[in-house]
């Protein structure tokens, strides 16, 4: 017996190869899911009138989203609106002060960013 021989060889390639597979799908699996975990959309917006935009912004992801993960922004404008915290697969509401006219609003979440013209 001067070596491994070939069937035990071919074991080892095999079980290497199926820990490499699994690795690679842990590893793929996780930063998915971290893209998708904390994603937002705006399902009503209104301005009323003393140009207060009110947002109803609803959490499609499967994480919670703290007050400090959402910014958003009046065109190029970082705003200051009511913090909030949304849960997994629920909506809630923050409102801030516009400007007269067109306001093109983004917000921005840990996930994803969405752009919500609103005109006042």
């Amino acid at each position: 017996m001067k070596g491994i021989s070939t069937i035990i060889a071919t074991i080892l390639m095999l079980i290497i190869t199926i820990a490499l597979a699994g690795t690679a799908y842990m590893f793929i699996s996780g930063m998915l899911m971290s893209r998708i975990s904390k994603t937002v959309s705006i399902m009503g917006a209104s301005c009323n009138a003393t140009y207060h935009i009110t947002l109803i912004i609803s959490n499609d992801g499967t994480d919670l989203i703290k007050e400090n993960e959402l910014k958003i922004f009046n065109g190029s404008i970082s705003v200051s609106f009511n913090k909030i915290n949304i849960s997994p697969k629920d909506s809630n509401i923050t409102s801030f002060r516009a400007a007269p006219g067109s306001n093109p609003v983004r917000i921005i979440s840990p996930s994803n960013s969405v752009d919500f013209p609103v005109w006042c």
